[in-house]
């Protein structure tokens, strides 16, 4: 359980291999799609063409499948 405020704060692994973290809007909408056990979530309404899979906890861009 969460203290009231608090997030969790998604991150990806940027090309040179850090972790990057999304920005926190994004990772709220991340982190209520996967404790709703939706499969993935569409990054599209922030102005991002990813789909993120909340089981693989991949993240694929959808212009090139990667």
């Amino acid at each position: 359980m969460l203290l009231a405020g608090a997030f969790i704060l998604w991150e990806w692994i940027n090309d040179e291999g850090g972790w990057t973290p999304y920005e926190t809007r994004t990772s709220i909408l991340l982190e209520h799609s996967y404790q709703a056990r939706q499969g993935t979530a569409g990054l599209e309404p922030h102005g991002y063409n990813y789909i993120v899979d909340l089981t693989s906890l991949t993240q694929v861009n959808k212009a090139s499948g990667y």
